[in-house]
């Protein structure tokens, strides 16, 4: 059978002069996501007015560029930039890929 690996440090844990493996890092990731999932749409940055302001601009300035018959949004997270295209967009595609 596979071995069994130590848990990953937590993700505010001081961890001194260690230095994370891959799957630590991605474990404490997990964690700290998790923790947080309920109030992220809340609390993050990127979901205030002002900054989807920016956001749009952006689209716009994209649309204008190459059209607005579809986006196409991979690595889209919580979908945030494809709900705000939608408005402008015709077509909008999400793919979510977990590496």
């Amino acid at each position: 059978m596979g071995e069994e690996q130590a848990e990953a440090p937590r993700w505010d844990e001081d961890l001194g002069d260690h230095v994370l493996s891959r799957v630590e890092v991605s474990q404490a990731n997990i964690r700290y996501h998790a923790a947080m999932a309920e109030r992220y749409d809340r609390d993050q940055p990127h979901f205030k007015p002002e900054n989807q302001e920016q956001v749009v601009v952006k689209l716009l300035a994209l649309g204008s560029r190459f059209g607005f018959d579809g986006l196409l949004d991979i690595g889209c997270g919580t979908g945030f930039v494809t709900r705000l295209a939608q408005r402008y967009y015709k077509e909008t595609v999400v793919t979510a890929v977990k590496v």
